[in-house]
């Protein structure tokens, strides 16, 4: 694969990590937006749909950006799209050089 085309990343998502505080009440948790980045948003559909949901029951959405170089995905993160909330299922590289991250995600609150 080659790197994806700058002119499908046309949407903007916000790549959020939950954090936990500790406040006067006790523990609780909130989620920062770390990256605003361009990304290509697909739902699934047809045979790409049935071969993700072999892995990921619940998988909805497929979302492709440049892979970010100044942090690293781990748990406990989501994208956020148009108001729409995913969940992610799975981040991988893809591209000749591994320059791209493709994010496998279910909607958790998906304004319809």
């Amino acid at each position: 694969m080659t790197k994806i085309d700058a002119g499908k990343l046309r949407s903007r998502v916000k790549l959020q990590r939950q954090v936990k505080s500790v406040d006067t009440r006790g523990a609780a948790s909130d989620w920062v937006t770390v990256s605003t980045r361009w990304a290509s948003v697909t739902m699934l559909r047809g045979s790409e749909l049935e071969i993700q949901r072999k892995t990921f029951a619940r998988a909805t959405t497929k979302i492709i950006m440049r892979k970010p170089t100044d942090f690293d995905f781990g748990a406990n993160w989501r994208v956020c799209h148009g108001g729409n909330v995913y969940g992610i299922n799975y981040a991988g590289t893809t591209g000749e050089k591994f320059e791209d991250l493709e994010l496998i995600c279910e909607g958790v609150n998906v304004n319809v």
